[in-house]
């Protein structure tokens, strides 16, 4: 389920969407509609791609395609490379971050860990929620604003589980064991945790 629903488009209006439908066997409105389901959405709560650089990739298949079959084909195979972009991207992002490459404390790093390794909407609100600063009168963000008392208590009982300081307080690590991050490419054996 993405963040918000795509663009609703009028493209007599916003000609900068229009693109050679008819080409390859479409409707016009298939732009936001099977497209963007089928070639700009990811398995987690996120496009691929923009609304603008969508239309662009859309725009340049259809012109090249032959007909329906082989514009689908095409898409399917430029969603797999964008998909593969980012992926590259986020990896080699994730691996800077944990050789110390990053301006986030620990919560944050805790945080953005969680993000990079199960990329749910979980993981990416609480990343999220851990960047965010007191305002301008110094008063500290806080859900109350926008969750209810009963919705609430639920994020405190999770976040007692969940938090970093709570894990190091159970990690009996003496002065001989470190607690530096996991290097690249290994995976860090903690202890199960039920959530």
């Amino acid at each position: 389920m993405p963040w918000r629903e795509p663009p609703l488009v009028d493209f007599e209006q916003e000609p900068q969407y229009r693109w050679p439908f008819w080409e390859v066997g479409c409707q016009e409105e298939d732009l936001f509609g099977e497209l963007h389901q089928r070639f700009n959405t990811t398995p987690y709560p996120a496009y691929i791609q923009d609304p603008e650089s969508f239309h662009r990739d859309v725009l340049e298949i259809a012109r090249q395609a032959h007909d329906k079959d082989d514009f689908f084909a095409r898409m399917q195979r430029r969603r797999d490379e964008r998909f593969a972009e980012l992926d590259r991207f986020r990896r080699r992002l994730f691996i800077l971050h944990n050789n110390g490459f990053n301006k986030l404390d620990d919560t944050q790093m805790h945080h953005l860990t969680r993000m990079n390794y199960f990329a749910s909407l979980d993981s990416i609100v609480a990343l999220y929620a851990s960047l965010l600063a007191p305002d301008e009168a110094g008063r500290e963000p806080s859900l109350e604003f926008f969750m209810s008392p009963r919705q609430l208590g639920i994020l405190e009982e999770k976040e007692k589980r969940l938090s970093p300081a709570t894990a190091k307080a159970k990690d009996h690590a003496g002065a001989d064991q470190s607690m530096m991050p996991t290097p690249p490419g290994r995976r860090q054996i903690a202890s199960p945790k039920r959530i």
